[in-house]
């Protein structure tokens, strides 16, 4: 097993085996997502289903693991990396990637188009309500685990990770899993479902839009792969609880997203956009 540097705890900061990220109450714009009312899953079940949660994902990997240094590591190279492209003013007005919008639902909507299945008012509605949902649950597992964001650790080893980039926000709320990465997985399942195909597989080119949203989060410094990791397996429970994921078995044939070893090879610079987004 390698070995990993000794924590050292920045002035003012707790041991790192006791740091977390937060002690206060969520912020207001968490706490309005936090009361909001489920859409899509029954409020009757629901209180079930996140004990259900709770017993199914893992625990996120502890603060002093060598998980959590390899992967803060991993993070603050890229982030270190992406840096002085994402501060560079460009040649010209930069044109949004099509993984980079904060409208997670849009993203699929243009998707399916893509894909000439062109959802209807009642569809697209659907969708946005379920992405709501799946953000809601992902804040209450965030405030349960309370895990640190990676930039709150890497001071404990030394870690260059606190760039200022205009237009980017730092994130709100604790970091596993990622809410972001569960809303785009758990909306992937349920376009498969519905797109003309194996419904036991997911098209190719929607793993790649999703797997560019997980890797903004990295690049942005907000999140661990293992969030990721959480977000595909809470994604799939939550899908398996809506009419679609009951009539498929697209989930059960989900992979997995996170592409851990990809996330140390530098993905292509995308330009930064604005984001209030928890992650």
């Amino acid at each position: 097993m390698k070995k990993i540097p000794t924590p050292h705890p920045p002035p003012g900061f707790p041991p790192l085996h006791e740091l977390v990220y937060s002690e206060a109450a969520p912020p207001a714009p968490i706490q309005k997502i936090l009361d909001r009312p489920m859409t899509c899953i029954d409020v009757e079940y629901s209180h079930k289903f996140m004990e259900d949660v709770l017993e199914v994902l893992p625990k996120p990997p502890t603060n002093t693991s060598t998980e959590t240094f390899m992967e803060v590591k991993d993070v603050g190279d890229i982030l270190q990396h992406f840096t002085p492209l994402l501060q560079s003013p460009p040649v010209e007005p930069p044109t949004p990637a099509f993984a980079e919008s904060v409208d997670i639902p849009e993203l699929f909507f243009r998707f399916a188009h893509s894909k000439f299945t062109v959802l209807s008012t009642e569809q697209e509605q659907d969708f946005r309500d379920l992405a709501d949902d799946a953000q809601t649950i992902s804040l209450h597992v965030q405030q349960y685990f309370n895990r640190p964001r990676p930039g709150q650790i890497a001071p404990y080893y030394f870690i260059q990770f606190s760039p200022s980039i205009e237009g980017i926000l730092p994130p709100l709320g604790p970091s596993y899993p990622s809410a972001q990465a569960v809303q785009a997985a758990t909306l992937a399942m349920k376009l498969a479902a519905i797109l003309p195909a194996n419904p036991k597989t997911i098209h190719p080119e929607l793993l790649q839009l999703v797997a560019g949203i997980n890797k903004r989060t990295l690049r942005w410094g907000h999140n661990y792969p293992s969030d990721i990791d959480a977000a595909t397996i809470l994604a799939a429970r939550i899908f398996k609880s809506t009419p679609e994921g009951e009539d498929t078995e697209a989930y059960m044939h989900y992979p997995d997203l996170s592409e851990r070893k990809g996330f140390t090879t530098i993905p292509p610079p995308d330009e930064p956009q604005q984001s209030n987004s928890p992650s």
